[in-house]
């Protein structure tokens, strides 16, 4: 913080006003995570809206459908004290409630599903951030890219930088997840140059979720970028789409030698294809818990024996 301050010019008059400065104050004054961080993401929307209509089933069905994921979570949290889990306040705000004050990383989606340019579901984000608790982590999707036509990338821009001051403004912490655009592959530098516009940008998020790309110099040079600007950022996680078993493992290993990736943030990779088969009634709850049990606790596994 100290050296933040002098290194500002011209000096500011009032320092706990400075966004920089009141940034670095609250991540200073929170304890920091000591480890890696697996995270089951269940804060689909429109996604399991999209498997619901795949199998005729009622959207009434992804409430109940959270539940089970949420017990499935429960169940490997009950021996992995690290884990942490990523939910919406529409078929999940029950599960919301259920997970504030427990101690593990907790985030929440504020973003409208499929916006591009990125909306958020109330525009007054300020003063959302302001009535939450202060241990859920505000989370917002981007589907960006470099070769975003100027109309599309400075709206988002803008949105990403909006939800940046109100975050500091209410002492949050906040993720921005970046994804490419349906139909356009993220392509070489795809990380490092999103992250160093961001930064450009003056916007600095607590966390980053990131594509599962699976080429270790993209992560060391994202890495690089983050360390630079933003030294006491808290990591990246490495997300996971829909890719297959062996498409995950390598993006892991991938991602797994660079330090300052600090876990993952996967949801359909886990529970994708035993959601599919429930929602067709093929299999019953209990059967559902255990396979998503299973494959949450198969993919920390495989994160944990890539790690250095």
């Amino acid at each position: 913080e100290l050296e933040a301050f002098l290194a500002l010019s011209p000096t500011p008059r009032r320092p706990g006003e400075h966004p920089r400065l009141r940034q670095l104050h609250r991540r200073a004054a929170s304890p920091r995570r000591v480890g890696d961080v697996p995270v089951l993401a269940i804060d689909h929307r429109w996604q399991l809206q999209a498997m619901c209509d795949e199998a005729g089933a009622s959207w009434d069905r992804i409430t109940p459908l959270k539940a089970l994921l949420f017990e499935a979570f429960a169940r490997v949290a009950a021996d992995h004290a690290d884990v942490g889990i990523l939910i919406d306040d529409v078929y999940g705000r029950d599960l919301l409630e259920q997970m504030t004050g427990r101690g593990h990383w907790l985030a929440r989606a504020l973003d409208v599903p499929k916006s591009r340019p990125v909306e958020f579901m109330n525009p007054d984000v300020g003063i959302i951030l302001r009535s939450w608790p202060s241990d859920q982590i505000a989370k917002l999707m981007v589907y960006a890219h470099p070769s975003d036509p100027p109309e599309v990338a400075e709206v988002q821009w803008s949105q990403m930088a909006r939800l940046a001051q109100a975050a500091q403004a209410a002492d949050r912490s906040f993720l921005i997840e970046f994804q490419a655009p349906a139909g356009v592959e993220p392509g070489p530098g795809y990380l490092a140059q999103m992250l160093t516009e961001a930064y450009a940008r003056d916007i600095t998020p607590d966390w980053w979720k990131l594509p599962p790309i699976d080429d270790p110099a993209e992560w060391t040079a994202a890495a690089a970028v983050v360390a630079h600007a933003d030294p006491t950022c808290h990591g990246m996680l490495v997300l996971g789409q829909t890719a297959a078993p062996d498409e995950l493992a390598a993006a892991l290993a991938a991602a797994a030698a660079e330090p300052m990736v600090r876990g993952f943030a996967i949801g359909r990779a886990i529970f994708g294809p035993a959601a599919r088969r429930w929602l067709r009634d093929e299999i019953d709850d209990r059967a559902l818990v255990d396979e998503v049990t299973e494959r949450f606790i198969s993919t920390i596994h495989t994160w944990k024996a890539n790690r250095p």
